[in-house]
This record gives structure tokens, sequence and C-alpha cells, in this order.
């Protein structure tokens, strides 16, 4: 009985040192998008295939790190943004179930290309938008920021804030449409294998969406 105990005992220890090593190499590993992740991608025709390309403005990147769950702004935009006096229009990011806004920076940087403000966070669990929204408020600081010794941000008045809109991923679907498109804060949102949450605000949306003529 012993000798099976023993053996039973060791067959949990092999299967729990197994899950750890697991777990370490899940958590650990590169599941980052390369820069050439669109070499993969078939496109469904001439249109979708020029859409792969990247767009005329070369990219640059910012971040910030913050005292929230969140961690850090990340931020990918066209260079010409730090010299050029015009607005540029925002895409703010709502990440996926545990899929940190810095794994897709060569999505982020690719959309920047094509003209855009690009913002996201490393927030993993978006239901509630939260990191979200205070993307838009840290946009707002930004647009606004002059230091002490009179040196603007360089998003100084260039974000376009009338042409913000939202790409919420799985869970950050259920955050990016009932919690931000609803206030009004944004005019375009896309829902990429998402919900849109509860019944109650499946329906809300539906109403919102027909006032504001919001695309979707």
């Amino acid at each position: 009985m012993k000798k099976v105990l023993k053996v039973i005992g060791i067959i949990l220890l092999v299967i729990v040192a197994l899950i750890v090593v697991f777990l370490f190499w899940l958590t650990h590993r590169d599941s980052s998008l390369k820069d050439n992740y669109r070499d993969s991608i078939e496109a469904g025709g001439s249109i979708e295939a020029a859409y792969l390309e990247d767009g005329a403005y070369a990219t640059s990147y910012y971040e910030q790190s913050v005292l929230q769950v969140f961690e850090k702004y990340e931020i990918s935009y066209p260079t010409e943004l730090e010299t050029e006096d015009k607005t540029f229009p925002v895409i703010v990011v709502c990440n996926g179930t545990g899929w940190k806004g810095s794994l897709s920076t060569a999505q982020h940087q690719f959309y920047a290309s094509y003209g855009f403000i690009v913002i996201a966070t490393e927030e993993t669990y978006s239901w509630n938008a939260f990191g979200t929204e205070m993307c838009i408020r840290y946009l707002e600081l930004l647009n606004e920021y002059i230091d002490d010794e009179g040196n603007p941000s360089i998003f100084y008045h260039k974000v376009e804030f009338d042409n913000v809109g939202i790409i919420g991923h799985s869970q950050g679907g259920v955050g990016a449409i009932p919690r931000m498109v609803l206030p009004g804060l944004l005019r375009t949102a896309m829902l990429w294998r998402g919900s849109c949450g509860s019944y109650r605000e499946t329906k809300m949306l539906q109403r919102h969406l027909s006032e504001m003529r919001l695309n979707c």
C-alpha cells in the first residue's frame, strides 16, 4: 500500500511540475505580432491586397508608464506629427482577454502608417473599458500639455477628437461598445470577434447607433 501511495505521489509531483513548466512557457513565450505578420494573410481581392501594404506615413512610437492596472500608454503615430501643424484622427485599442497592447505594436504601427494616432494599454481584462477610456483622457491631456519650461507636448493640438474610432477585440468588444460608444465619445467602432454584452446593452446600442449614425 505504501508503494502504491509513493507511486501516486511521484506521479502527482510530475504532473504538477509539468503544469508549472507549461505555465512558465505560456507566460514567457514571445506571442507578439512580428513586423512581417501581414505576409501570411491571404487577401480576398485587389482592394484588400492594396491595404495590406504600408501606408504613406513613416511612423514613430511613444509610451508612458502609469501607476494603473493597465501599466502604460502605448502610442504609435505618424512621424510627421512631430513637425507638421495639423491634426490626426485616432484609433483606440480595447484588448481581448489576456492580450496586451505591446503584443500588437506591429499592427498599431501599420495603422499609424495610414495617418492615425493609435493608442493602447497593457489592459488584459477590458470588459469595462477602463483603460480604453483613460486613453481618451490621456490624449486630452497630451493635446493641451506644456511643460514648466514652455515646451509643448509633441501631441499638442495634434489630436483630432472629432474623428476617434475604437477597435474592440473579443472581451474588448464587450467593453468597447456599451461603455465607450453609448456616451457618444466615438465616431467609428469595429467589433472584432466580440459581443455587445447584455440584452439591455445590445438594445441600447442599436438605438444609439441609429441616433448617432455611427459607423460600426
